[in-house]
């Protein structure tokens, strides 16, 4: 008789969750996942076109940082930068990666309890690797479930696709609201609460239906469970007020005559364009860049400098966040991924 495979007992983040039997069998089939996701991430299509992605952000980044040294009074402008909002706006790059780690965590529990901690370690690797020539992000998040966590591929994909939903959703209200209303206020506010309470009554009424709930095989519980999908929401939502705050602190440091709604419509430009597929270097900064420039009353030379200044300086903001938190984190994960073991139980129901 097969003896099963037991995890070790948890030795990172708080609360540790109680011993799984994971049989020999369910563990070959998780490694064999496991190897299938590799290849389909890692396939010579998917770098080919990453790569290009890459290098067409990489020019855009040259060409962003090209335009904005034509203006040289931005080192000045740098340089006497009240510290205050510097700190505030590096601070709305910490808030915003923990808050982004435990809408992962809240996200997963319907399915597995996972240790808060290690997923914050987890998220912020992951923010550095989307930085990598091969966007590897999401597959460093697979990777790490599969091996570590010994989830399955189902269950990632339905942890994943609630991920979408509640990054689409509060983002999809806020843009509506601002096309709307055109500047930050109370019904710009309530209109983006509205139309987000509305996504998550929508999602469990739909999942819900018999003719998906019976090919979920339960995995509906990631949208069903009002906890994980109100709180993911939330904190979403909480997280998109705080990328706004960077941009409109970006503004005011190098002195930019941009409206808070106008800053607001930025942040959701540059949040949106983050979803795409060929990388994180280069989209982000030029789509800022370029929708700063069309919002401003001249498009002359000097604006143009200074809206390539205003997107290579917010991004930066949140690059000199994820660089040493990134670092961190493979530190702390690299003990756990050299041994391979995880406690993790299921969610209860499950």
């Amino acid at each position: 008789m097969s003896t099963p495979v037991r995890d070790e007992p948890a030795e990172m983040g708080p609360a540790a969750p109680t011993e799984v039997v994971v049989e020999p069998a369910a563990l070959a089939e998780i490694e064999a996942e496991l190897e299938q996701t590799r290849r389909q991430a890692l396939s010579w299509k998917r770098l080919v076109i990453q790569a290009i992605g890459f290098a067409l952000g990489a020019a855009l980044i040259g060409w962003l940082l090209w335009r904005a040294t034509r203006d040289p009074t931005v080192w000045d402008r740098l340089r006497a930068a009240d510290p205050m909002l510097v700190a505030a706006l590096l601070g709305c790059s910490v808030v915003s990666l923990v808050l982004n780690g435990a809408i992962f965590w809240i996200s997963v529990r319907p399915v597995r309890h996972l240790a808060f901690g290690e997923l914050q370690w987890v998220n912020a690797t992951a923010a550095l690797f989307n930085y990598a020539p091969v966007r590897l992000g999401v597959f460093v998040r697979i990777v790490w479930h599969l091996r570590i966590d010994r989830m399955r591929v189902r269950e990632v994909a339905a942890w994943f696709a609630s991920i979408t939903y509640t990054v689409v959703v509060p983002l999809g209200a806020a843009i509506t609201a601002s096309l709307v209303f055109g500047r930050v206020g109370w019904p710009l506010v309530a209109l983006a609460v509205a139309l987000v309470v509305i996504g998550a009554l929508v999602a469990p009424a739909i999942a819900r239906q018999h003719i998906v709930a019976s090919r979920c095989g339960g995995l509906e519980r990631v949208v069903t469970d009002p906890r994980a999908l109100w709180g993911a929401l939330a904190l979403r939502s909480i997280d998109i007020i705080f990328w706004s705050l960077r941009m409109m602190l970006t503004v005011r440091i190098l002195g930019m005559e941009l409206t808070a709604g106008q800053s607001f419509m930025l942040a959701m430009a540059s949040l949106a364009i983050t979803l795409n597929p060929l990388g994180r270097l280069g989209f982000r900064e030029a789509t800022v860049a370029f929708v700063a420039a069309r919002m401003a009353a001249g498009d002359g030379d000097d604006f143009m400098a200074r809206s390539s200044q205003l997107a290579v300086v917010e991004s930066a903001g949140e690059f000199i966040v994820t660089l040493p938190a990134g670092i961190l984190a493979m530190f702390m994960l690299s003990r756990r991924w050299k041994t391979g073991t995880r406690t993790t139980t299921r969610a209860p129901g499950a």
